[in-house]
């Protein structure tokens, strides 16, 4: 499982684009953990509920037919912190997500 941003870094205001792609098919949900140690889910959402996505294919979050867009807001992180995180119902209980 491959999860990546379209920056390395982001200033408030400036849209964000997820991207993933597994080696097989699976379902994901993408959550966020902000600076005050927030755990805010991404995806699926109320404007994407699909979670299912096909093994070898690049996703873009949020895609040309999604109805939200995804946009940086305080509080930021200060320093290197990777606060997203994917989950993989298929990995179980105890697994470590990316």
């Amino acid at each position: 499982m491959n999860l990546w941003t379209d920056k390395e870094r982001y200033q408030i205001g400036k849209k964000i684009k997820i991207y993933l792609k597994g080696n097989k098919p699976f379902y994901a949900r993408i959550v966020y953990h902000d600076a005050v140690d927030r755990l805010i889910q991404l995806m699926p959402n109320p404007y994407r509920s699909e979670n299912y996505f096909n093994g070898g294919v690049i996703y873009e979050i949020p895609s040309g037919r999604d109805k939200f867009e995804l946009e940086v807001s305080p509080p930021l992180w200060e320093g290197e912190h990777y606060p997203l995180c994917i989950y993989c119902p298929a990995w179980g209980a105890g697994s470590n997500p990316i």
